[in-house]
């Protein structure tokens, strides 16, 4: 029995000794960004304006459909239109009744394994005090 033991660690011994350890190549994981094309707005209140969000895809992210959403606060509207893969024209429509001031949220890119947004801020003036409202 005890010349078997010594043997068995002998050869276990060996196996450790010269075997190779599996050496893999961490890669960077894919992931994506919402990214929009202004992320402050000056909006008079009962008038609105469109920016444009896209999804900027990292190291050959691959999910294909996202569903674009907004936490926008009561008064606030926000309106997504796809125009092109992974572009979207976001409609930000003040209520007339709108407080004055200044309010942000996430505008959130989604699909069914993560989510990712970007703030957007909406400073809300009062009716005809801005020249660049629609």
């Amino acid at each position: 029995m005890k010349i078997k033991v010594i043997i068995l660690s002998m050869v276990a011994l060996l196996m450790v000794g010269t075997a190779k350890a599996n050496v893999f190549p961490v890669l960077p994981l894919s992931d994506f960004e919402v990214v929009l094309s202004q992320d402050n707005l000056d909006i008079e209140a009962g008038k609105s304006t469109t920016i444009t969000a896209s999804i900027n895809r990292i190291k050959g992210y691959k999910k294909t459909k996202f569903t674009m959403v907004a936490n926008a606060p009561a008064g606030i509207e926000v309106n997504f239109v796809e125009t092109a893969a992974d572009t979207y024209d976001v409609e930000v429509v003040v209520d007339p009744a709108m407080a004055t001031g200044s309010y942000s949220f996430m505008i959130t890119g989604k699909n069914n394994i993560m989510n990712k947004g970007v703030v957007l801020t909406v400073n809300v003036a009062a009716e005809n005090s801005l020249s660049n409202s629609k």
